[in-house]
């Protein structure tokens, strides 16, 4: 008679224990929740089977009566480690409704009810999540892994023939249909900056395998990387001045090193003092600089060559339109080709001391990136714009931004981060009298009666000019003064100068009457005594 104790230690017999056998084991990474069943099922399937209890689960290892008792205990002692297992490898708000289960293939059979979906909806919720799957901001790697997660359990719920006796090559034929779909719908899904080598997948005949097509991609993928990559823009922190120590300030002349009562303004200047040999104080300045190893190097006078300028304005026309439909990415930008392209704008010596506005056609959105321009600023939610180095900012903020008093623009999207100002003629000419007519080298905005602004053709962009600003010179603000006031205060701010000194003046400020004589003050005396 063979002894029951013998068999349970056979490795190949379902009751047997190994010693690393414990109620604590966890088979899966994921516990069941309430949309992950398929996949949890089948990883809960492949680990009981490695362990050979998959019988406890299914009901094909029913309970023995209890006697012999050796049996019915060895089958007792196995049920509950199965039974841990499964409860590890749930919920804990799941757990709590199978606690009082008595049997594995009870708690499994609760959780096929519960869980399992239906072929048909499971089939409609796969393929539309499949449809709906692009690249976006993901790698090609993370875009292809998902799209992958779903295929396979969008297989397991088809019906596959497994008989292996085909000799017609239907199913084979089968098989080369759906990789090839699944290739399509990989393709499909790229962003539009891998339209080259898409276009070269598809003109393949026969059609690639999908691991060989996604292996073409990603070596494009990184070879543009390797090719774009470039380090940060040399960049400057926050200087701050320091002195050596804290210096006192007159409240009469505002200058450092003396007080009030030692004044010489006010008190008068000693014997002998040489006004021009006052001391100078060097303060130092720290900053933190970020350098880029790569600089650019512009050569004064040296411009963008037509076709350069062309260039520049198709990124500008093409990709700089507001995408608010888009999700955000939280990585960061590239703010190096920013830079560069900046200090190009700058290479062309623009006579305007301000930031020019770019006039553009393509882009639907003004674009600002100077704070100060703006009259009022609005809190947005949801936007955001797609630069030329293809990566996505937010936008946060828009306002209106007055050119001059004729010349509002509105909606405007403040980005700090883009540092160009474009105007778009689009939402220039939106609900407004304006129109915009461009000629060989210049383009002129008007309304019904008066021209509102300018752009000359610059180095291939058009660049807006507006009317200048009245200036008011310091000259004709002084001829208005009133002689004796205007004397008074000449002589006081020159430091109490005698008469021949102020004589002097008549050059510079001729309403002045400096013919008349100036009595001399209490401190031009001091200083002659």
């Amino acid at each position: 008679m063979v002894n029951l104790n013998d068999q349970f230690d056979d490795g190949g017999n379902p009751y047997y224990l190994h010693q690393s056998d414990n109620p604590g084991i966890v088979f899966v990474l994921q516990p069941l929740t309430n949309d992950n069943y398929n996949s949890w099922r089948r990883s809960m399937v492949m680990a009981l089977s490695a362990k050979n209890k998959l019988g406890f689960v299914d009901g094909s290892i029913s309970a023995p009566p209890l006697i012999p008792a050796e049996k019915y205990n060895a089958w007792t002692r196995v049920n509950n480690l199965v039974n841990s297992w499964l409860l590890n490898a749930v919920s804990k708000e799941i757990a709590a409704s199978l606690l009082y289960h008595s049997t594995a293939a009870e708690i499994w059979k609760d959780l096929e009810d519960r869980f399992q979906q239906m072929n048909g909806p499971r089939l409609f919720h796969l393929r539309k999540k499949i449809g709906e799957l692009v690249q976006g901001t993901s790698s090609v790697t993370v875009y292809y892994t998902q799209l992958k997660i779903l295929w396979d359990e969008l297989m397991s719920a088809k019906s596959v023939c497994s008989c292996s006796t085909c000799t017609c090559g239907g199913v084979k034929k089968m098989i080369d249909d759906s990789q090839r779909e699944q290739t399509i719908q990989f393709l499909m899904g790229l962003n539009d900056s891998f339209s080259h080598i898409r276009g070269q997948i598809l003109l393949v005949d026969p059609f690639s395998a999908l691991s060989k097509v996604f292996s073409w991609v990603v070596q494009e993928e990184n070879q543009r990387s390797v090719l774009t990559s470039k380090p940060a823009i040399e960049a400057a922190f926050t200087v701050k001045a320091v002195s050596k120590k804290s210096r006192p300030q007159c409240s009469h002349c505002n200058m450092l090193g003396h007080t009030r009562d030692k004044c010489y303004k006010l008190n008068g200047y000693p014997s002998g003092y040489n006004v021009r040999s006052r001391p100078s104080h060097p303060h130092t300045a720290h900053s933190n600089v970020v350098k880029d190893s790569e600089s650019l190097h512009v050569v004064p006078g040296e411009s963008l060559t037509p076709h350069q300028c062309q260039q520049l304005i198709a990124m500008l026309s093409t990709q700089l339109q507001a995408a608010s439909s888009l999700e955000i990415p939280s990585s960061s930008i590239n703010l190096t080709m920013q830079g560069k392209i900046l200090a190009y704008i700058n290479s062309l010596h623009f006579s305007d001391s301000k930031s020019p506005w770019i006039i553009v056609l393509g882009a639907s959105r003004h674009i600002c990136y100077e704070k100060g321009l703006f009259e009022s600023l609005t809190p947005i939610t949801g936007g955001s714009i797609l630069l030329p180095d293809k990566s996505v900012i937010p936008v946060q903020f828009s306002g209106i931004v007055r050119l001059s008093s004729s010349l509002v623009l509105n909606s405007v999207l403040f980005v700090p981060e883009f540092r160009f100002n474009l105007l778009a003629v689009s939402a220039l000419v939106k609900n407004s009298d304006l129109r915009v007519l461009f000629c060989n080298s210049q383009c002129v905005i008007q309304d019904l009666q008066q021209v509102v602004g300018k752009g000359e053709l610059f180095q291939g962009l058009y660049l807006l000019r507006l009317p200048d600003a009245p200036v008011h010179s310091l000259v004709a603000h002084v001829d208005s003064c009133e002689d004796s006031v205007c004397l008074a205060s000449w002589h006081d701010r020159l430091g109490h100068p005698s008469s021949n000194v102020m004589h002097l003046l008549k050059s510079v400020v001729p309403s002045c009457n400096v013919n008349k004589v100036v009595s001399p003050c209490s401190v031009t005396s001091q200083k002659l005594a």
